[in-house]
């Protein structure tokens, strides 16, 4: 999505639902992203399985991210979602979640690292071992709290 003004630092892609951690550029760029994605997707969606509509309840919630923790907060709790639903036991069991990106380095060409996860150490091997950390010292947030 950057090219379209947004730089994503976390995902997970759910069956009913789907999570960003992302950075927009300028004011119009998550309206036109989330538009240019939903839209290409439901095309995509709806010619393979020979149906036609929306696919979505909904428009997309966007919450401001204030602070340091609240981000890291966030991240665990969109990497944490298949998890949480039982899909999986751990989290670097979901291949459609950025968990792997940010806790083993798996590569990514899309996913833009975050000033704050770069800023878990001085190296890749350093900032991994920070992040599974992160996980391992408290429960994963069950929601996004407000300015936590």
């Amino acid at each position: 999505m950057s090219n379209n003004g947004v730089d994503v630092h976390a995902f997970t892609l759910m069956s009913n639902h789907y999570h960003f951690v992302l950075t927009p550029q300028t004011k119009d760029s998550l309206p036109d992203a989330m538009k240019d994605l939903l839209g290409e997707y439901t095309s995509y969606f709806n010619r393979k399985y020979g149906r036609s509509g929306t696919l979505w309840n909904d428009r997309y919630r966007a919450k401001p991210i204030e602070d340091e923790r609240y981000w890291l907060n966030c991240l665990r709790y969109v990497e944490a979602n298949p998890v949480e639903a039982g899909i999986v036991s751990a989290p670097e069991n979901y291949r459609w979640t950025s968990y792997r990106i940010h806790a083993a380095g798996e590569p990514s060409r899309w996913l833009v690292l975050h000033p704050l996860y770069l800023g878990l150490g001085k190296t890749p091997f350093e900032r991994q071992t920070a992040y599974r950390a992160l996980w391992s010292s408290d429960p994963v947030p069950d929601w996004c709290p407000p300015g936590a």
